[in-house]
């Protein structure tokens, strides 16, 4: 009870000092959901009072801003729509509202705590280092056996709680790789702090093989592919310098995982017949089509998909079935309306992101470079998983939201300030 007290005491001095952190705390207690391994905390919804908190402690600050990004006012649209969508899908309302309410307030509070280069450069080392502890989870329960984190189901990996589908955790481990190499070539010139972000890469990169996802090794290809490509000249070398001893240590752990994985990639087995999941899926992305088709404007539903899709099981039984695919499911759920506005929101993310080619290392706005290269990378994976799996409504999408709005903010304030 005593330590239970003391870092709720630090919690709030560190919030009050810098809204920032109570952001971070959020977003750790949501991934790794420490609450459902403690059984004294079981019965606390920690991140709500975590949010709750920090969102009065801003007010208090004079943190919240009147003015919202063009990308946040979508996002709040979305949400709007999405409760809408109740009424004709006859979803429960309390239901949606409260799944989406602390997704725009993540979007939220990220784009008005971050506003200095220190900021940006401790949102981007904590969240590293969260994608750290997953890899470095990840790997003790590979060599030593299920942990309070993870569990093993035919040689595949699954959270518990979170990231509960490996093609899921396979998303995390490409980012954490992404941060890696960005980190090794941009963080810091001091031998200790690379040894430590090339080990991150090694974990990270291992742990995607470990998923067994071929969307995750189709996104670690394309995610360390755009690395190259907007890497300055000077860097290219250095990029493939270091994705050649990673990819080498890791192919030298788990060479025959990613080779079999790879060999499956167009949704064959080995006897060139077309394989049960991606049968499933194709029967799934077909259904979604028609189901955007009967319904245009408003879609099934948010979160409604399972009460429309179905498939047999083994026992004779409909069971409802996701869609497999996070870019269609959008579609299928929010219709045209929806569908629209969400995806928007993920060009206009892009767009903010592209400010790094403006910035220049010697203007003094290093971090803010940096973060934009790793968010725009992340991209690739991101994306490559959302065409393969329902995950649309991640939360690290609406990190990106957030940070995205954020990075464009900081830049246009510098802008006015020359």
């Amino acid at each position: 009870m005593i330590i239970f007290i003391i870092f709720i005491l630090a919690f709030f001095i560190m919030v009050f000092r810098d809204p920032l952190w109570g952001v971070l705390f959020y977003i750790a207690s949501t991934i790794l959901r420490f609450q459902d391994y403690i059984p004294s905390l079981s019965s606390l919804r920690i991140p709500l009072f975590i949010m709750i908190c920090t969102l009065i402690i801003m007010l208090v600050k004079g943190k919240m801003r009147s003015k919202f990004d063009n990308k946040l006012k979508y996002l709040l649209l979305f949400v709007g729509l999405c409760c809408l969508s109740s009424i004709f899908s006859g979803q429960s309302f309390s239901k949606l509202f409260n799944f989406f309410l602390p997704k725009f307030f993540l979007s939220f509070m990220i784009y008005q705590v971050i506003d200095t280069e220190e900021q940006i450069k401790n949102f981007l080392v904590v969240f590293y280092l969260l994608l750290f502890y997953l890899a470095a989870m990840l790997f003790h329960s590979y060599y030593v056996g299920s942990n309070y984190f993870y569990y093993w189901i035919y040689e595949r990996p699954y959270g518990r709680g979170f990231m509960e589908d490996p093609n899921e955790l396979s998303l995390w481990m490409n980012s954490g790789f992404i941060f890696s190499i960005i980190f090794v070539m941009m963080f810091s010139k001091k031998i200790i702090h690379r040894c430590f972000f090339l080990g991150g890469g090694l974990l990270s990169g291992f742990g995607t093989v470990l998923c067994n996802s071929r969307s995750g090794m189709i996104g670690f290809i394309l995610g360390t592919g755009l690395i190259y490509t907007i890497s300055e000249k000077k860097h290219k070398i250095i990029v493939l310098i270091l994705l050649a001893v990673m990819t080498a240590g890791i192919l030298s752990h788990a060479g025959s995982r990613f080779w079999y994985r790879m060999d499956m990639i167009d949704g064959r087995d080995t006897s060139g017949k077309i394989e049960g999941s991606a049968s499933e899926r194709l029967n799934s992305w077909k259904n979604g089509i028609d189901l955007l088709f009967e319904n245009p404007f408003f879609g099934v539903g948010a979160l409604n998909i399972m009460n429309h899709n179905f498939r047999v099981t083994y026992d004779g039984l409909l069971e409802g079935r996701v869609l497999h695919s996070g870019v269609i499911e959008v579609m299928a759920e929010n219709g045209i309306l929806g569908s629209l506005l969400w995806y928007l929101m993920i060009l206009l993310s892009i767009k903010d992101l592209l400010i790094y080619r403006f910035i220049k290392d010697v203007d003094g706005h290093h971090n803010m470079r940096m973060g934009s290269i790793i968010f725009l990378c992340c991209c690739a994976p991101l994306f490559v998983n959302s065409v393969f799996l329902s995950n649309q409504y991640n939360i690290f999408l609406f990190v990106l939201f957030g940070f995205s709005s954020a990075i464009k903010k900081y830049y246009l304030t510098i802008i006015h300030e020359l």
